[in-house]
């Protein structure tokens, strides 16, 4: 995926692997800028767990890490049904804002909880991302 943040392009807070049968396991995100301005924003922000609170969490259970500038020739690798991240506000009207991302997929027919290791726990995507995808479910035919 491509993604082009025009000044005030943001993300909310969310988990690549929504469950299901999705079958991604890993992401990995390439930052195209090359004269990347740090006053710019557009950072790539991971959450972290507040304090233990099982195997679901809602966003008030999490608190930001520290930001990833989208400097060029970046690339960040998380794993996507575990890291809640979002993307801080763009604000450059002069220049776009660039990511190439791909996702690592479990082979067809395999589980990806069958991937990853078995301590880990699934987190529960937010509302924002679960209707999206419940969108993407229904328009692929998923119900």
């Amino acid at each position: 995926m491509l993604s082009c943040y025009a000044s005030g392009g943001a993300f909310p807070v969310h988990v690549d692997n929504h469950g299901g049968d999705d079958r991604r396991v890993y992401g990995a995100i390439y930052y195209m800028n090359p004269d990347y301005d740090e006053a710019a924003g557009g950072h790539f922000v991971p959450w972290r767990r507040r304090r233990d609170v099982g195997a679901a969490l809602a966003p008030a259970d999490l608190e930001p890490a520290d930001a990833i500038a989208p400097r060029g020739d970046r690339l960040v690798v998380f794993e996507a049904d575990t890291l809640a991240h979002s993307v801080r506000a763009y604000r450059d009207d002069a220049y776009r804002r660039y990511a190439l991302t791909v996702w690592i997929l479990a082979a067809e027919g395999v589980d990806p909880r069958d991937v990853l290791r078995p301590e880990r726990r699934t987190l529960s995507p937010t509302d924002t991302h679960a209707g999206m995808a419940d969108g993407e479910r229904a328009e692929a035919g998923g119900g």
